[in-house]
């Protein structure tokens, strides 16, 4: 039965005809058909009665959610996962719990318990007098994927799902029609004894009610702790938050946020992105409540709305101060609105005994007790309704300080007075527009009595906005491009890039230009009035936004097509960035397209690199080839630079591009494309054949963030310095670089990082993030006799004299094979150079390292065939350590020749190591350790190991020089040199019979053959 099968993994013992579960984890297979509780008993959590308490790790695959349900039978909720217990549950309906006893009518996660939920229905489950209908989870971790939970009911708090100092993530779900008899119709989020952290992201929340508040959602702390919530892409519709006696009863149809009654301090923080909260009720804020109304102290409530629509809430009731934010009530807290829409929201309430109803159509925003603060910037608020007051906006001090500050706002419209100020403190940062004069708008660059020209709620992509009739709307370029703290406003609510004219429109939605075509129509380099469109004249109209000879006026974005043929450079001249001479230089938003590698080439006749992307300029290149370049002295990017702008780059060959001199004082970097301070992707490429003078054979990246997919990076050059294929340095500012799917051979540098280098200096974080990437056949060359080229195909480290800071390389699904290197064969990881507290992190999982070779016969070389990874961290997962060699030689000092798979070790700073569930067979060190050596010639070395093979390396599978190697258990090695293998689970003297090194689907493996006893 499901139940015995339960208890076979729970106890690790057949039991009836179950098998006995797993150690790890237990897979059960649970085929079609309704499986039904009948022991009854509650509060019993041995799996014996009532529920199925699951106290380990299983994995229950159903056949179906339509056609394998789980019935509680109403004896009791359906799982309990406690404690140790890890659940992953899928294709299954959980139907019919009942639960009076506790919280988690369907399921429940307790004590640390674990829970994910994918393709699956909770429907039809109960918590009477307790919380939490549908799944609870209480001080333990929930995950919610592509699952409906649907007509659960609480009769206190989560008719959905409860979330109790825990964490909960929900995706590509729907919380539809659920019911709390308090708080919390769909979702309740609460920091009691604990903090608690719930995101929901591209999911829906539709027609759930409560008796109390968040009528689809609540997020709610008590004193000391932190709610967070995180709503992102979401849909938010037909919830209801019932009308109370009085008060703030009822409060956030859609999504409240406030407080446990008498709570002293603790925040409630909410952030809502791309998300619609719409057609939502309560007795006040009927699409967002904010407000600690029962506090007694202090409390920190906070609720941030980017880009988001909240149009068609209302707030209703005749009580006492009832009826008020049809949109949004925000009191004694913190609010911020950008780039959104506010429309068609009502403030339905009727004055009754009290003063303060049916005000705000769009808001209610104030203070009663504890100070308000409220930013609204870039957004568009209209057409809202209030039956007594302030159709728009209604700010009241009621007791406490409250303050309001406006940029760049559209606010017309509204069914009454846009703006009621009754003791508050409202500013405009200017840029704002009204269509009366009410809101006191009074900058110069504010307009007041003027109608906008808008159009109605429109549905655009996955949100709604108010478009502009026409372009004869006064808000267009008119706008601020920054927000209240002049951070810049990169896009509107729709995701569309600011500004498309001369500036940025007033209000959430910008105008978007149509994109101007330009043919090129000659292979020739010229601005000389001749009757023809060159490729320099149709970057110049693109700049310009003028006509230029044949070439039409460039727009707000200019595609220039480019057809085959060859284009070469003919103006000589460099340093010079406005298109005249040299390079072709992009200051606008251009997109050109060639007719395909082989057709479309553009050769820089070693006159200048071929672009120049540089700020305002934004750039999409594709489809073509880029030889050639040359940039001389102390200039970076052979091919293109992007300098604090931003480029993708699509189906591009970089061929024969050269960046410095053969001086290595002056020379540059990236012979192929150099990203300075900018953003960028490159996709699809080749670079390939690029020298620099110094880093960046093929890519520099120099304090940006950079995305390189599907691209082969092959025979690229540091001459002088590293990084043969490609650089990532932060110095000046943090630096981050993605490899994808992509391939790093046979590249080479002078120094460290044959394929890759990650880089640090003082302050900064570099990082560097390798996925299902293959690199290899790089490498360094030894500089002298004490230097070394360190990293053959992957180096992390930092620059000399770097303070503080931080290089973090992660690689995954990636295989680093027969690199070459003085130090390090495969990847090194050490901040050699630092003078202070500089940490270098690297992490491999799921990789194969395999064949790859420290060479060199000066002092302390040739160390590290594998890996060689000091001063630092290093975390090796689930990977392969194959046939590497350490082939130094002793020179002066000992450390030559040594750990072939794998070196770490501490020289100035503490290293730690952590490896588990990795294979490290067949290296070879010439002078000791073949597998794993740990020195410690410095501030302590710790290796921690579990669940690793070492075996049949050529020599000691283990040296332990200094350093402190715990076992965690289940270790194999092929020789008795691991001595810290020493708990009762580890196998050592032990032949683990392992196959030779096959390569399987894009990895590299070592499989276990039968009978082997690491099985």
């Amino acid at each position: 039965t499901l139940r015995e099968a339960i208890t076979a993994a729970n106890t690790n013992t057949a039991v009836d005809n179950c098998p006995a579960g797993n150690i790890t984890t237990t897979v059960i297979s649970l085929p079609a058909g309704t499986y039904t509780l009948t022991i009854p008993g509650i509060l019993e959590n041995d799996n014996q009665t009532g529920d199925l308490d699951i106290l380990s790790t299983v994995v229950i695959n159903g056949a179906g959610r339509d056609t394998t349900i789980i019935n509680g039978n109403d004896l009791d909720r359906v799982f309990d996962v406690r404690d140790a217990g890890h659940a992953t549950m899928s294709h299954l309906t959980l139907t019919g719990g009942g639960n009076s006893g506790s919280s988690g009518g369907g399921a429940r996660a307790v004590f640390g318990g674990t829970i994910h939920l994918s393709h699956a229905y909770v429907t039809g489950n109960s918590s009477d007098g307790f919380n939490g209908g549908g799944l609870a989870v209480m001080t333990g971790t929930l995950t919610i994927e592509y699952t409906q939970i649907t007509q659960n009911v609480a009769t206190a708090l989560g008719g959905g799902v409860y979330n109790l100092n825990g964490t909960t993530n929900i995706r590509y779900s729907a919380i539809v029609g659920n019911e709390a008899g308090s708080s919390g119709g769909g979702i309740m989020n609460i920091a009691g004894e604990g903090d608690a952290t719930l995101t929901i992201m591209d999911s829906e929340v539709l027609n759930n009610t409560s008796g109390n508040n968040g009528g689809g959602i609540s997020n709610v702390f008590d004193t000391g702790h932190t709610a967070t919530l995180l709503v992102e892409r979401v849909w938010i519709d037909g919830n209801s938050a019932a009308v109370g006696d009085n008060g703030l009863s009822g409060l956030g149809g859609g999504l409240t946020n406030n407080v446990i009654i008498n709570a002293a301090s603790g925040a409630g923080i909410v952030t809502i992105r791309d998300s619609v909260i719409s057609n939502n009720q309560a007795t006040n804020g009927g699409g967002i409540g904010n407000t600690p109304a029962t506090a007694t102290g202090p409390v920190n409530v906070q609720v941030t709305v980017e880009n988001s629509v909240i149009w068609g809430n209302t707030a209703g009731g005749n009580g006492v101060q009832t009826g008020n934010g049809g949109g949004i009530a925000s009191l004694d807290g913190t609010l911020t609105v950008i780039n959104s829409t506010i429309s068609g929201n009502t403030a339905a309430g009727t004055a009754g005994a009290g003063s303060v109803s049916g005000l705000g159509g769009a808001m209610l925003i104030g203070s009663q007790v504890l100070p308000n603060n409220v930013t609204l910037v870039a957004n568009t608020i209209a057409n809202n309704t209030a039956v007594t007051g302030a159709s728009g906006i209604a700010h009241a001090s009621l007791g406490g300080a409250t303050t309001a500050q406006f940029k760049n706002n559209i606010i017309a419209a509204n069914v009454g007075a846009n703006c009621v100020n009754n003791g508050g403190t409202m500013t405009s940062l200017g840029y704002n527009l009204e269509d009366t004069d009410s809101c006191g708008f009074d900058q110069a660059t504010d307009l007041v009595d003027t109608d906008p020209v808008l159009a109605g709620l429109t549905g655009d992509g996955a949100t709604y906005v108010h478009p502009f009739m026409d372009d004869t709307s006064p808000a267009i370029d008119a706008g601020s491009c920054t927000d209240a703290d002049d951070n810049p406003l990169a896009t509107d609510q729709r995701g569309v890039p600011r500004p498309q004219g001369s500036g940025c429109d007033i209000g959430a939605y910008e105008r978007v230009l149509p994109t101007v075509s330009i043919a090129v129509d000659t292979t020739a380099d010229d601005l000389t009035d001749n009757g023809n469109c060159t490729l320099r004249e149709a970057i110049e109209a693109a700049n310009t936004k003028t006509a230029v000879d044949m070439c039409p006026a460039g727009g707000v974005t200019t595609t220039i097509t480019i057809p085959a043929g060859t284009y070469t450079l003919a103006i000589a001249g460099d340093r010079e960035n406005d298109n005249q001479t040299g390079d072709l230089d992009i200051l606008s938003n251009v997109v050109l397209v060639g007719a395909g590698q082989a057709e479309t080439i553009l050769d820089g006749n070693s006159l200048d690199r071929l672009f120049d992307v540089h700020d305002p300029g934004r750039a999409q290149i594709s489809h073509l080839t880029i030889t050639n370049g040359s940039i001389t002295e102390t200039s970076s990017g052979g091919g293109i630079r992007v300098f604090e702008a931003h480029a993708d780059i699509d189906h591009v060959r970089f061929h024969g591009n050269l960046a410095g001199t053969l001086d290595p004082d002056f020379g540059g970097g990236g012979g192929g494309i150099y990203f300075f301070g900018s953003t960028g992707s490159l996709n699809q490429s080749e670079v390939r054949n690029n020298t620099a003078f110094t880093v960046g054979g093929g890519v520099y990246i120099l304090y940006s963030n950079v995305v390189v997919s599907q691209t082969l990076i092959q025979d690229n050059s540091s001459v002088f310095s590293s990084g043969g294929g490609l650089y990532n340095s932060a110095s000046g500012d943090n630096s981050s670089v993605m490899i994808v799917d992509s391939q790093i051979i046979s590249n080479t540098s002078a120094f460290n990082g044959g394929g890759v280098g990650n880089v640090v200096g003082t302050g900064f974080t570099a990082t560097m993030h390798i996925e299902r990437t293959l690199i290899s056949n790089n490498s360094t060359v030894l500089a002298d006799d004490v230097s070394s080229g360190a990293g053959g195909g992957v180096a992390n480290g930092v620059f000399i004299g770097t303070i503080t800071g931080l290089a973090d390389m992660t690689i995954r699904d990636s295989v680093i094979r027969q690199n070459t290197a003085t130090n390090g064969g495969g990847i090194s990881s050490t901040p050699a150079g630092a003078v202070g507290l500089v940490a270098t992190a690297l992490t491999i999982e799921n990789s194969a390292i395999a064949d790859n070779t420290a060479v060199g016969s000066a002092p302390q070389t040739g160390n590290g065939g594998g890996i060689l990874a000091l001063d630092g961290s290093l975390t090796l997962i689930n990977s392969t350590i194959s046939g590497n060699t350490a082939a130094g030689t002793a020179g002066v000092q000992a450390l030559s020749g040594v750990g072939g798979g794998i070196v770490v070790g501490s020289q100035a700073l503490p290293n730690n190591t952590t490896l588990v569930a990795n294979t490290i067979v067949n290296n070879t060190a010439v002078t000791g350790a073949s597998g794993l050596a740990n020195v410690n010639v410095g501030a302590g070395s710790i290796v921690a190991a579990k669940n690793n093979i070492l075996a049949d390396n050529v020599g000691a599978n283990c040296v332990n020089q200094g350093g402190t190697a715990t076992s965690l258990g289940y270790n194999l090695a092929s020789d008795a040199s691991c001595t810290s293998f020493d708990q009762t689970t580890d196998l050592t003297s032990t032949d683990p019979m392992l196959d030779v090194l096959t390569m399987d689907g894009a990895t590299y493996v070592h499989p276990l053959m039968a009978g082997s006893p690491a099985i």
